[in-house]
């Protein structure tokens, strides 16, 4: 998906790059399920602190960790993570020790 998105974009006019992962209101997931059979929703979500579903906290950190990497390899942006607390961009950026 990246190398896509990269291989389309004039990179010279990025400025910051923003990503983020699905989250909903809590009865969303039966509200769709009762209305179409979908595996959308395959109980890879919980219930956070806010009252949303979202992933499991390491499902996000490694999907951030590996778009971030992709990312990497075409320059130097500004990202930033969406709707995500402190600890989960203190994860993610994190230097890694050699």
């Amino acid at each position: 998906m990246v190398e896509e998105i990269f291989s389309t974009l004039d990179l010279t006019k990025i400025r910051d790059i923003g990503i983020g992962t699905i989250r909903y209101k809590k009865g969303l997931r039966q509200k769709v399920l009762a209305e179409q059979n979908t595996d959308l929703f395959f109980n890879e979500f919980i219930v956070g602190i806010d009252g949303k579903e979202r992933y499991f906290k390491k499902i996000r950190i490694d999907m951030y960790k590996n778009i971030v990497n992709s990312i990497n390899k075409y320059g130097k942006f500004d990202i930033y993570l969406g709707m995500e607390p402190q600890y989960i961009w203190d994860e993610v950026f994190k230097k890694e020790a050699r």
